[in-house]
């Protein structure tokens, strides 16, 4: 016997569909039901490299170091690229550093964390992290020596999103996306005692997931996304905290969040578009270059960032890799 089933058409296709049966009706078994469970998904880390001479990126090479179950951080200290993130076989933050040739994993966690995105920075001749607890607490770490963490210590908690770490030269600064009285991309510095104080900075409307916060030519700048993808920023001299400036960027959409990084008097500014191609621009202060992709490869989440010696390191989770 011939069942016809319905046939499927497109606009340069028409097939024609049957099962040429004999029996209708049989024993009914049991299907074994794959859940959502089974599917866990565990994105590795990538790294690609960016040079300006020949305005060309690196294929993305695979780390060594497993699934990561956060979005990674990277700080430059000593000549050396640092790079922390939580792994999905431990709460113990992964810590490890790049010579320009091999990563090595540094034996000393700054201690245990959530799966949440973590950050990291350079104070001088320190390193400074912030991370979430296996128990919600939000804490920041500080390596004094590249090899250890000192004792962690409590400061503000984001909503929803990660705490971008900045060093103005004399005082740590943090953005995150907060609510609390109104306040929506709040503005955090930290005092001689340790003690975080919200600044004039902290602002009404609300950023979409987390900001990024960075020193450029003397300026705190804090780029984030708003609804529809749209990019704002906003910026003021590091000694004087009264006098934000806010500003769109018109001719930007992002479709995660933007990362940034300086070398000299250049920012660079990295971010996936509408169908997750990951595209850079740069700014010398007065005037931004043209957008230009990347690579064919597309990205779920923005890479972490960093100028690295004479090049742009980025690293992040997913994306193709070569075999």
């Amino acid at each position: 016997m011939t069942v016809a089933l319905p046939d499927i058409s497109t606009p340069t296709l028409t097939a024609t569909r049957s099962i040429i049966t004999d029996r209708l009706t049989g024993r009914i078994q049991n299907v074994p039901a794959f859940t959502a469970t089974g599917m866990d998904h565990r994105p590795e880390l990538s790294m690609r490299s960016f040079d300006p001479r020949q305005r060309r990126w690196s294929e993305p090479v695979r780390l060594p170091f497993g699934p990561a179950a956060s979005s990674p951080a990277i700080a430059v200290l000593d000549g050396k690229l640092h790079l922390l993130f939580r792994p999905y076989d431990s709460e113990q933050l992964t810590w490890a550093e790049y010579q320009g040739r091999t990563w090595r994993t540094l034996p000393n966690s700054p201690g245990p964390a959530a799966p949440e995105p973590v950050a990291l920075t350079t104070a001088g001749t320190s390193l400074i992290c912030a991370y979430q607890t296996p128990t919600g607490q939000q804490f920041t770490g500080t390596s004094s020596n590249g090899t250890s963490w000192g004792a962690a210590s409590a400061m503000p908690a984001p909503q929803d999103s990660a705490v971008s770490l900045c060093w103005d030269g004399t005082t740590l600064h943090a953005a995150m996306r907060v609510v609390t009285a109104g306040v929506a991309l709040g503005h955090y510095q930290r005092d001689a005692q340790g003690e975080w104080q919200q600044d004039h900075g902290s602002f009404s409307e609300p950023p979409v997931h987390s900001p990024e916060l960075i020193l450029w030519n003397g300026n705190l700048t804090c780029y984030y996304r708003r609804l529809h993808g749209a990019v704002w920023t906003r910026w003021r001299h590091k000694d004087r905290p009264e006098t934000w400036a806010t500003q769109r960027m018109d001719d930007v959409r992002a479709s995660n969040n933007v990362r940034l990084a300086v070398a000299g008097p250049t920012l660079y500014m990295l971010f996936p578009d509408s169908q997750g191609t990951l595209h850079l621009r740069s700014s010398n202060g007065s005037t931004w270059s043209t957008v230009v992709p990347v690579d064919e490869y597309r990205t779920l989440e923005t890479p972490a960032l960093a100028w690295y010696g004479d090049r742009l390191i980025a690293i992040g989770r997913g994306g193709a890799c070569p075999p």
